[in-house]
């Protein structure tokens, strides 16, 4: 068993083609788990997983000078590595120890109490991940304050045909080298039904928002945006609508490359379902402002002593 343990780290004279293949799509993987691996234990993540534990600012600098003080090992390495003459085994056993010390570590939250506010970024995390469906936001069951924006809805009711899907309400144009530039639109600003209020109060209430809060953080009003003069999303609440990441309002940034005559067609069902998940994935995220101040009040007070 261990002269076949030792043969496997023994390097080969010859290596075939398959061998040599083999061995790239090897390399590879190691790369992406790395790479994997350097992102999420150090950081930003490490930081933010030692003050969710509790971590003082000596515990963050000394996290932080961890890795220079590690090349003092590489004296002794060089001496092991010349001494037994297995740099490969030595590499891959130290390497595998070096990983499997962070399922301990990884574990500590589950083992003992740690911070409670996590949750909440976890969450902000899913609702940023556009690919994935987030349960109450845009998979069933939809909570109350959400299911009613962004509606996709035809002027005057029936049932939407894929050929009125067109967006042709000037949300973009080409410019000059095929610079796309955005247009106005048609977005027409109104208040809120009776239904759109009920929903939202019932459901921010569930979630321990005040009436008159949730309406401060989404808008007081809102808007019918317009694909055509036939189709359009209903309700979407003005800071949902206003909503901008880089400068640039999301959804109004988004509707600017789907203009037909920049696109070639109409959207699909899906696509213009994808608008009304993105507002949908706003609002939820809007809505989570009070929780995340107050975590990140809490999480100055108790650890970080240097903050104003």
């Amino acid at each position: 068993m261990v002269a076949a343990i030792r043969s496997l780290f023994q390097p080969s004279e010859e290596v075939s083609s398959e061998e040599l293949q083999k061995g790239f799509r090897a390399i590879i993987w190691d790369g992406m788990c790395t790479q994997a691996m350097g992102v999420l234990t150090g950081g930003v993540f490490l930081v933010a997983f030692a003050l969710a534990l509790g971590a003082s600012n000596f515990h963050i600098g000394l996290l932080a000078a961890i890795p220079f003080l590690a090349q003092l090992l590489q004296i002794p390495a060089i001496y092991l590595v010349e001494k037994v003459r297995a740099r490969r085994g030595i590499c891959v056993a130290f390497s595998g120890a070096s990983r499997l010390f962070w399922l301990p570590i990884a574990a500590i939250p589950l083992l003992f109490a740690a911070h409670t506010g996590m949750g909440l970024y976890v969450l902000i995390a899913a609702l940023l991940d556009t690919e994935k469906p987030v349960s109450g936001v845009t998979a069933q069951p939809i909570r109350p304050e959400i299911q009613n924006i962004a509606l996709i809805t035809r002027e005057g009711g029936g049932q939407l045909q894929p050929r009125e899907l067109a967006v042709t309400a000037g949300w973009g144009h080409a410019g000059q080298n095929g610079v796309v530039m955005p247009g106005k639109g048609k977005a027409v600003e109104r208040d809120y039904t009776v239904e759109e209020k009920q929903s939202t109060v019932g459901g921010a209430e569930k979630q321990g928002i005040p009436a008159q809060k949730a309406f401060e953080l989404l808008g007081e009003r809102t808007f019918d945006i317009y694909l055509n003069d036939v189709a359009y999303w209903k309700n979407v609440p003005t800071k949902v609508w206003e909503y901008a990441i880089g400068g640039y309002q999301v959804i109004k940034k988004w509707l600017s490359y789907r203009e037909a005559g920049l696109l070639g067609r109409s959207l699909t069902p899906d696509e213009a379902r994808e608008v009304m998940n993105m507002a949908r994935r706003i609002a939820a995220i809007i809505l989570l402002q009070p929780a995340l101040d107050e975590n990140y009040d809490e999480c100055k007070r108790t650890n970080c002593r240097l903050c104003p």
